[in-house]
């Protein structure tokens, strides 16, 4: 009866939701369920997130959670793993099926690109090395998601996105490398090199970059 709590309090939960969209906290703090083991299933969840939200809320409402999450992650409310959770569950695909259906105005503006890049992918050498590895994936992830779909709204960023990912690239985590190199790759494709040596260029140039510049 114990293990069986859980399952029945996030019906509750989602019964509630699918009543009220505009409680976002209760949204955000539902995904915690998934940073304790247990062997109740819970794809009925997933699925919630990934059709009900991602794919049928509004733009509004996909834009109001996008800047809930920035906030969060901005005021440090969430641990790590929570945000990871919220990255792989809620935010990237939501931000995926916006994209690929023509919602990326109504869902992203310069502002909230601006900040994204800002506050969460060019932060100083003291703040990015506190992040674990499985959020520097999912950061990672959500640049590369920017690269593909708004390349032309990210050039005056071009630097901060590439100094990101070249970073990254530097590192010696094994898992967060290799999505650096597909987010490096997609930076490359996006906006193509004046010169043979643009890359070597770059490496050179950012090894003598002082931290956080």
């Amino acid at each position: 009866m114990q293990v069986k709590q859980s399952i029945w309090l996030v019906k509750c939960f989602l019964n509630y939701l699918r009543h009220d969209k505009t409680e976002v906290n209760v949204l955000f703090d539902i995904l915690s369920i998934f940073l304790l083991h247990s062997r109740i299933d819970f794809t009925f969840l997933k699925e919630f997130y990934i059709i009900e939200v991602a794919e049928g809320y509004p733009p509004n409402m996909k834009r109001a959670l996008l800047l809930h999450f920035l906030n969060l992650f901005q005021s440090k409310q969430l641990g790590h793993d929570h945000l990871v959770v919220v990255m792989q569950m809620l935010i990237l695909p939501m931000l995926a099926h916006a994209f690929q259906n023509g919602q990326s105005w109504e869902v992203v503006d310069p502002g909230i690109i601006k900040t994204i890049v800002d506050k969460l992918l060019d932060q100083p050498e003291e703040v990015s090395a506190e992040y674990d590895e499985p959020l520097r994936i999912e950061l990672l992830q959500l640049a590369t998601l920017l690269l593909k779909y708004l390349q032309n709204d990210l050039v005056q960023h071009r630097k901060e996105l590439i100094k990101f990912g070249w970073n990254h690239l530097k590192r010696e985590d094994s898992a967060s490398k290799q999505w650096a190199f597909v987010n490096v790759c997609h930076f490359l494709e996006a906006y193509q090199a004046p010169e043979k040596n643009y890359t070597s260029g770059f490496c050179c140039t950012s090894q003598n970059l002082p931290a956080g510049k």
